[in-house]
Formats: C-alpha cells, structure tokens, sequence
C-alpha cells in the first residue's frame, strides 16, 4: 500500500523517513519507497491524519518529496517552513549511503508530472486504470522530466492484479486473469508496447504462495531474458 504522506504532519513525516532511510542501510540499499497522495482522504482524517482535498494532498506532496530528500542527504538539514511542513534544525540519522528511490502511484494529470518532475519511477496498478491510456501518462511523465531537465532514470514499474489459472473466462484490463499462456502473453505487450521495465504479481484469488509459485515456476521463465534473475 502507498502511504499518502500528503496527509501526514511534520512529525511523522521525519519517522516516515527515518524508518525508510534505517530499513535502506539495513538491507543495502534495497529498498524502494512509494508515495501516493490521493486515495481514501475521508478515511486518513478519520484516522487523525490532516483533512485535505485532493489537491491540496498533491501539492503537499509536492513539498513533502525534496524535505524527504534533504533528510536523507545531510545529518543537520536546514530548518523548512513550507505551506503543509514545518521542521526546524534537527539531527537526521541514519543517513543513506544514496538516495532511496522514490516511486509514486500516480494516475491523475497533476500526479503524472510531478512524477517526472521529482520522483525517480512510476509504480501504477492496472485496476485503476485503463490500458488504452498508458501510453498517453507516460508522455506526460517523459515531457515534465524533460521540461524540468531531470536526469534521473524513471523506471516504470506495474503493478498486475489478477490470478492464473487453468480453465475459465479469461481477462486482460483492469485485472489480468487466465492461464500462464496470457500471462506472459500480455506481460510482453506492456513491456513491449506500454514501456514497462518490470513488474509486480498481486494475487487476486487463490492461495497466494500457490500463486506465487505459479508465477515463478510457470510465467517467468518464459518472459525475454531482461525479466530473469542474474
């Protein structure tokens, strides 16, 4: 689940990182951190988490990124006193040996470019969008990279929802669902002809570890040799 750090006051937004920053050094560096800043709001404020609109949420995430960023960067950051975040000058650590990526699940227009211009890959799920449409967002994340001549690499990453199975009616849009055939079938297209670089198996039915099993067993070895362990 992506957190919406957009709700989240100042205080838990340094835990958010110093979680983050202490499972990065932990695991060398293996560790990825996805943010979103739209979905349930109703629900965060119930919770006691701020009350926002939706755009409110994305222009403080917009704010929370390079605050995120300059945490992981420097042991004393510089004090922020921003729109949604107030910070003074603490002593920030564990300090990553490198950035943490941060990729976001974006959808919406404000969400997409702000994609390209701050964050470091895009990480949708097919239930919440059409497939038709992939190509157009991801124009929108290229140009706003290019327009804010951010170099960095933003890997696109998909999150598929779905389930192999045997025998049945079959799916491919907002759950991918059949045999391991369509799996790798479409797994291909949207690499091939959508730009994904990878991918994410989110069982949707069935037992989990027997789907998981199934993935690896019967739908991996059949993808192109980029999608093979090394």
């Amino acid at each position: 689940m992506l957190p919406n750090v957009a709700t989240l006051p100042m205080r838990p937004l340094v835990l958010l990182a110093k979680i983050t920053a202490s499972l990065h050094t932990l695991t060398g560096g293996r560790v990825v951190l996805g943010l979103g800043a739209g979905d349930r709001l109703d629900d965060i404020a119930a919770a006691g988490g701020a009350q926002r609109t939706v755009g409110e949420s994305v222009a403080a995430l917009v704010e929370a990124i390079p605050v995120l960023r300059r945490l992981w960067t420097h042991d004393t950051p510089t004090a922020h006193d921003g729109r949604f975040y107030q910070l003074g000058e603490i002593a920030f650590g564990p300090v990553p040996k490198r950035q943490v990526p941060i990729w976001t699940g974006a959808f919406g227009p404000r969400m997409l470019a702000l994609t390209g211009r701050l964050a470091d890959g895009w990480l949708p799920t097919n239930c919440f969008l059409d497939l038709a449409g992939v190509p157009g967002m991801q124009q929108r994340i290229d140009t706003a990279a290019t327009e804010a001549v951010a170099t960095r690499r933003h890997p696109k990453v998909f999150n598929v929802m779905g389930a192999i199975t045997n025998t049945g009616p079959t799916e491919n849009g907002r759950s991918l669902i059949g045999p391991p055939s369509l799996w790798v079938e479409a797994l291909n297209d949207y690499n091939q002809r959508l730009g994904f670089d990878s991918f994410v198996f989110w069982p949707t039915s069935g037992d989990r570890m027997t789907q998981a099993h199934r993935f690896l067993e019967e739908v991996r070895p059949a993808l192109p040799p980029a999608f093979q362990p090394s």
